[in-house]
């Protein structure tokens, strides 16, 4: 790994340093979208601004509330015979706003792509980027015609057990830390203020270890932040670090932050969290569009969206303890990132959609067999099997041909099974 990071402090990377888990998609043109009304943004002119209203629950054809979304198009430069469609992008998650990252990187992707498409973002947009675009795929495939899924997560882990999905996120994390300290010493204490007493890269993390030790024992209390007193244990740095191997062109003031740490100086850090623990949810009245517009996520969104898009997560104290301890064997930050895919331990809502389903199949089917059904049913949490004995296909072919009040018992039991699911 170059030791670039430490000597620019920014980079521009293509697509417009896209965010992790992010989505672009080059839609199809489709006749409904010319009723989208654009209209100049009144904050920014330079962008174009418009609503959209889609329904508030498609499983519910009869019910006929919407939501309206919110989307910002930082408009095509180049001439219109030149125009090649839009580009619907989805930056990371779960939360923050869509919109407003339009505001600070749409230009910047124009220009990488000559103008030559509409950049657009969208609030609310929910879930990680790459899993919303990997699902739009499998299910909408007509509707795409080109998709970059920029720091791609795993889709099958995240819908179905979001503790192996923290694991599997885990996978690099150390080549990254590693990277982290092997361009600092390549950097040398000119660029990198961590090589100063260091000159192996192993050094700086068990410089990093000993830091954590010793906050764990004797955190840091500080009180001439502009935020106000403060204390800084050693999950906080965790976090710190685990949020700035997101970023290698910041990696220079990390190094620094550390070092006054290891000084017994905060500021630096409280500085680089203060302002994310102060943060209130801005009201609607604070924009000209009167809609909550949040540029930073909040738990109040992030919590909702990763737990509602997984599967329940219904383990005891001493398993959490357990995930929590194996999670710091696979990564230096993996506690921190423990402490996201655990949280939705204490979750109790499911989403609408999650309801059971019910799998029917008879012992004798000529070609969708048993088998089938027993393996659906494995895959779908909560789902059940009805078996009807017998030779046939598809149940409703071979069911008693009566009236409820006459029902044999195996019909009786498939009727109750479909009143409860409902």
């Amino acid at each position: 790994m170059s030791s670039l990071p430490w000597k620019i402090f920014t980079a521009v990377n293509i697509l417009g340093i896209s965010v992790a888990n992010g989505t672009v998609i080059h839609a199809i043109q489709q006749s409904n979208t010319s009723v989208i009304p654009w209209t100049e943004c009144p904050d920014v002119p330079s962008t174009q601004c418009a609503t959209f209203n889609v329904p508030l629950d498609y499983t519910n054809p009869d019910w006929n509330e919407t939501v309206s979304i919110f989307l910002r198009k930082y408009p095509a430069t180049a001439p219109e015979d030149q125009w090649l469609g839009s580009l619907l992008t989805n930056p990371g998650g779960p939360g923050g706003s869509g919109s407003e990252w339009v505001l600070r990187r749409g230009k910047e992707v124009s220009e990488i792509l000559d103008g030559r498409y509409d950049v657009i973002g969208f609030d609310p947009r929910f879930s990680y980027g790459s899993i919303l675009g990997a699902t739009f795929a499998a299910l909408k495939p007509n509707l795409v015609k080109r998709m970059v899924l920029d720091g791609v997560s795993d889709s099958e882990s995240y819908y179905n057990d979001v503790l192996q999905w923290g694991r599997d996120s885990m996978q690099d994390t150390n080549k990254t830390m590693a990277g982290f300290a092997s361009t600092c010493i390549e950097a040398g204490p000119e660029y990198c203020a961590l090589a100063n007493k260091s000159d192996t890269a192993q050094g700086i993390l068990d410089r990093l270890e000993a830091l954590y030790t010793r906050l764990d024992e004797d955190p840091l209390v500080f009180g001439d932040s502009p935020y106000g007193p403060g204390i800084i244990q050693a999950h906080h740095v965790q976090n710190f670090m685990l949020t700035s191997l997101y970023r290698p062109d910041i990696w220079r003031g990390v190094a620094e932050a550390l070092v006054l740490l290891e000084q017994g100086v905060g500021l630096t850090l409280s500085a680089a969290f203060a302002p994310y623990y102060a943060i209130a949810p801005r009201p609607y009245a604070q924009n000209v569009f009167n809609r909550s517009m949040q540029t930073i996520r909040t738990r109040e969104e992030f919590n909702p969206i990763l737990c509602g898009d997984s599967a329940p997560l219904n383990i005891t104290i001493a398993q959490y303890t357990d995930y929590f301890r194996e999670m710091g064997r696979l990564s230096g930050v993996g506690e921190s990132y423990a402490t996201i895919t655990g949280r939705c331990r204490g979750w109790p809502f499911r989403a609408k959609e999650r309801f059971p389903i019910l799998f029917v199949s008879l012992d004798g089917d000529p070609v969708t067999p048993l088998g089938s059904a027993v393996k659906m049913s494995k895959a779908f949490e909560s789902s059940s099997v009805l078996v009807q004995h017998g030779p046939g296909f598809i149940y409703p072919t071979n069911a008693t041909k009566s009236k409820r009040a006459m029902l044999g018992e195996q019909d009786a039991r498939l009727l109750d099974a479909v009143e409860k699911i409902g």
